[in-house]
Parts: C-alpha cells; sequence; structure tokens
C-alpha cells in the first residue's frame, strides 16, 4: 500500500478535485494547483472550476507516479470499453497474456485494440513493428489514441507500419468504424 498510496494531510477540511480527470488536486508550496498531467490544467482553464468535497476522516490518495501511469492512462481503455458496451459488442480483456487491451468480434472478423497514450509517437511506431512480427490470428489491430492527438501524429505512425493489418486511429475514428459495423 505504501508504495501506490499516500496519505493526505488529516488537517485539511476539505480536498479538491480535479473536473477532468477526478483524482485529488495537489497544492504547491504557493498554493497553486497541480494535477498528473498538464493536460488536466489545460483542459479546465488552470482549474477555474474545481470539485471540492469535505472530509471528516483521514484520507488516502495514490501517489502520481501510480496515478499517471495506470488510472491517467487507463482512461482511454474505460472510453474504448464504453464505446464497445455502447453499441452491445462482447469483448475480451487483456488477451493473450495483456498483448493488447481488448480483443472483439464484428463480424466474420476478429480485431484487436491497443490503447496507447504517449507523447512520443516513436514508441508507438516501435510497438507496432515489434508486435507485427508475432503470430497473431487477427484481421485488423487497432492501436487507438485520444481524439486530441494532432492529425500529423497519427500520419507519421500509419506511415511507417510495415504490416497492413495494424492501424494507428483515434477513438472518434473506432467508434465510426464500430458503428458502421466494421467497415473501416
Amino acid at each position: 500500500m505504501n508504495n501506490a498510496y499516500e496519505r493526505l494531510p488529516y488537517s485539511k477540511k476539505k480536498i479538491k478535485i480535479c473536473s477532468h480527470c477526478n483524482l485529488v488536486l495537489k497544492e504547491k508550496d504557493n498554493g497553486d494547483l497541480y494535477c498528473i498531467s498538464e493536460r488536466c490544467s489545460k483542459q479546465t482553464k488552470g482549474f477555474a472550476k474545481i470539485k471540492e468535497i469535505e472530509i471528516a476522516e483521514e484520507i488516502f490518495t495514490l501517489k502520481d507516479s501510480v496515478a499517471y501511469s495506470i488510472y491517467y492512462f487507463g482512461q482511454l481503455e474505460q472510453e474504448i470499453k464504453n464505446i464497445l458496451e455502447k453499441y452491445d459488442i462482447e469483448y475480451k480483456l487483456w488477451p493473450e497474456f495483456d498483448k493488447y487491451d481488448f480483443e472483439i468480434s464484428i463480424g466474420n472478423k476478429k480485431w484487436a485494440i491497443d490503447a496507447k497514450n504517449v507523447k512520443n509517437y516513436k514508441y508507438i511506431i516501435d510497438d507496432i513493428n515489434e508486435m507485427s512480427k508475432l503470430k497473431n490470428e487477427y484481421d485488423n489491430i487497432f492501436y487507438v489514441v485520444p481524439n486530441y492527438k494532432p492529425k500529423y501524429y497519427l500520419e507519421t505512425i500509419n506511415k511507417n507500419i510495415r504490416d497492413f493489418k495494424y492501424k494507428c486511429i483515434t477513438v472518434n475514428r473506432l467508434e465510426e468504424i464500430i458503428k458502421n459495423k466494421g467497415d473501416i
């Protein structure tokens, strides 16, 4: 527990919650608020709107490193899961010991979906090119990135993929494809 959580000072009577990611906001020595991602500050216009919750007892919160690498990036997986459920698509989580995040079937096609939210697109290119060396039974493998990733980000990744089964797309594009029953 000590590796993942930290105790918030009990002297606080209220905690402030990020309205973008719903994690507990921290305060710097000068009183400025911060969250685990710069994106949170941008999305909330510098935390102009926050949620406050009164607390009556000692609480623990995720350490920044755990919150960033597990919780924050898990939000993209949650978005994908919500889309699959919205369109009644059955899914298998973390197939083949977490090679990918989801395995689904649409029609007679079997897909793998991997959520990726990284700054440097080279990581995704390298990952796809390594994974494409492994034998798999998927018709399509989608690496899904957040909608805010710029056009050049996706174009660069897709230009550098060697295996035609792989494609990097946004969450919105994934939803379009699923809505259209798999038409790419």
